[in-house]
């Protein structure tokens, strides 16, 4: 007769299965995983035995494409070297070239600037590749000297003259400026007059006329006309008073009337919708 079975041993038995069930599903997970990584590593071969990638590429940082290297361009699916033509160099990026320093492009070769006397080699050139020097001016392809009148001088930029103070210019000299009674020499002086007037007078051809201010006005900010006052209105040549009707108010100006809400003008009064 067999000993009975104690609780412990049942215990036992099945930690043991629970244990062994669970060995087996781990098992069964890494040859589940096997089996992905190698179907995974042919497809990449088979892939990469269809697809090469071209000559003279690397990959590109962006995603799982490819980029041309350094010195060649993308010519259909290859990378093809890019022509660098005597006295070119590669750009930064690699993919076409330029000229060096005194050539420049004729679309497929560099040829040398031409520099003519008084000019400097410069990439602001408009293509000629070349600027005149202070005092000159680029005509055709040669530099010539700026001819600068009397009472004149060369500006900031070098390529052309100004007129000094108290002068205009007129054509290709400098005029002195005739300044009229009541007025100052301002700072226009190309084809302008070179003076403006005192506060308090208006400008004609070649005078300065005092302002005639009427009653109820004052000067306007530039000095130059008159503006009437609060509650007047211009009418020719005077201020006349602004009378608004009943049942309506001074508008923001001060130089006209509106109606009060819920009044609407009709001619010169205020009546109800």
């Amino acid at each position: 007769m067999l000993p009975p079975t104690s609780k412990n041993d049942n215990v036992a038995k099945r930690s043991a299965r629970t244990a062994e069930c669970a060995w087996k599903d781990t098992m069964r997970a890494e040859q589940i995983l096997a089996a992905i990584a190698i179907a995974l590593a042919t497809l990449g071969s088979a892939a990469a035995q269809t697809s090469p990638r071209p000559e003279h590429t690397h990959a590109s940082p962006y995603g799982n494409r490819y980029e041309c290297d350094y010195g060649y361009v993308q010519n259909a699916a290859q990378c093809t070297q890019v022509g660098v033509p005597e006295n070119g160099r590669l750009t930064a990026r690699g993919d076409r070239w330029e000229c060096v320093r005194g050539f420049r492009s004729t679309g497929l070769t560099c040829e040398r600037i031409a520099l003519p006397a008084h000019g400097f080699l410069s990439d602001r050139a408009d293509g000629r590749g070349w600027e005149c020097e202070r005092g000159f001016v680029a005509r055709g392809d040669t530099c010539a000297a700026l001819l600068i009148p009397e009472n004149g001088y060369l500006n900031d930029r070098g390529d052309n003259w100004d007129c000094l103070r108290g002068f205009r210019r007129v054509d290709q000299t400098c005029a002195a400026i005739a300044l009229p009674v009541n007025a100052f020499l301002t700072t226009s002086t190309g084809g302008g007059r070179g003076w403006a007037c005192d506060r308090g007078f208006s400008a004609t051809v070649d005078a300065c006329l005092a302002i005639a201010v009427p009653a109820n006005a004052s000067l306007s900010i530039r000095g130059d006309d008159w503006n009437c006052d609060y509650a007047f209105r211009r009418v020719g040549s005077a201020c006349v008073g602004v009378t608004p009707p009943a049942n309506a108010h001074l508008d923001a100006s001060g130089h006209g009337w509106e109606c009060n809400a819920p009044y609407r003008r009709a001619a010169e009064s205020c009546a109800l919708p």
